[in-house]
């Protein structure tokens, strides 16, 4: 047997600001600064840590080994430094 649900009213209440805690605090945010030289340069720093960046910078290291490698088989001398 089931039993009869009832509507519970309730007075509808203003938009909530979910940040009201954080606002007192947002100076502290940005690491860089809030102009948009700060902001890309934090957006910059921060692609260095992801998945991406680190396999392109791996992939990237083992083709400069491989080609200096094959540069050391077949010439037989140090390629020059930079």
């Amino acid at each position: 047997m089931s039993t009869p649900t009832r509507e519970i009213e309730t007075e509808p209440t203003g938009p909530v600001d979910h940040l009201r805690f954080h606002r007192p605090h947002a100076h502290l945010a940005p690491t860089f600064g809030t102009d948009r030289f700060a902001l890309r340069a934090e957006a910059f720093a921060r692609f260095f840590g992801t998945p991406t960046f680190l396999g392109a910078q791996t992939l990237t290291e083992r083709i400069e080994s491989l080609t200096s490698e094959m540069h050391q088989h077949f010439v037989g001398k140090e390629p020059p430094k930079a």
